[in-house]
């Protein structure tokens, strides 16, 4: 018995997901499936506060506890004729605000979005520092309507190692209730 027990051990251990810090997932990979089929660009615009996050780019870079965070993002065309997510993001750090101007071009795959930060404004941080990266950012799951919500991804590897993830928690409301079903979904991806 004690053997049999130390082999399921071992097959449960080896089948188990683990997490690979050498390679971002594909955006397929992380949706929730009615991204993918219900998902249109109109769900991505909005004023939408950032209710929770996992993102250096906002701690610890804002040494202090960084408050009232909202991301007011706007459908446009580039020149070039393609469309995108002009986020205004807007943070407070230290008693003093922020804004970024973050631009998301859309992909032929509904919520998988190529990120640009093309002039960094976060205290200590050369401007241009993220100038050249393109990001992807991927809306993981998300609820339409007034009490909507974005779950978004972003993930930036280089030379087989991830760089950089951030998870923002996007709400059109400041509710618990709204925070908690989030994070299930969250937690179930």
């Amino acid at each position: 018995r004690v053997a049999a027990a130390i082999a399921l051990s071992i097959a449960v251990a080896a089948a188990a997901p683990q997490f690979n810090d050498t390679v971002c997932p594909a955006s397929w990979e992380l949706q929730a499936d009615n991204v993918s089929t219900e998902l249109r660009p109109e769900d991505l615009q909005g004023l939408f506060y950032e209710l929770a996050l996992h993102d250096f780019t906002q701690y610890p870079l804002c040494p202090f506890a960084p408050r009232c965070i909202t991301s007011r993002k706007s459908l446009q065309w580039h020149a070039d004729g393609t469309r995108f997510v002009n986020d205004k993001w807007r943070l407070k750090c230290g008693g003093s605000y922020y804004n970024e101007h973050l631009l998301f071009n859309l992909t032929d795959r509904p919520g998988a979005l190529r990120g640009y930060w093309p002039d960094v404004k976060v205290p200590f941080v050369p401007p241009h520092i993220a100038s050249g990266i393109a990001f992807p950012d991927t809306v993981v799951d998300f609820r339409r309507g007034p009490r909507g919500w974005l779950l978004e991804v972003q993930c930036v590897e280089w030379q087989r190692r991830i760089l950089f993830v951030g998870v923002n928690f996007y709400a059109k409301v400041v509710d618990e209730s709204v925070f908690r079903e989030m994070e299930a979904v969250a937690r179930s991806r």
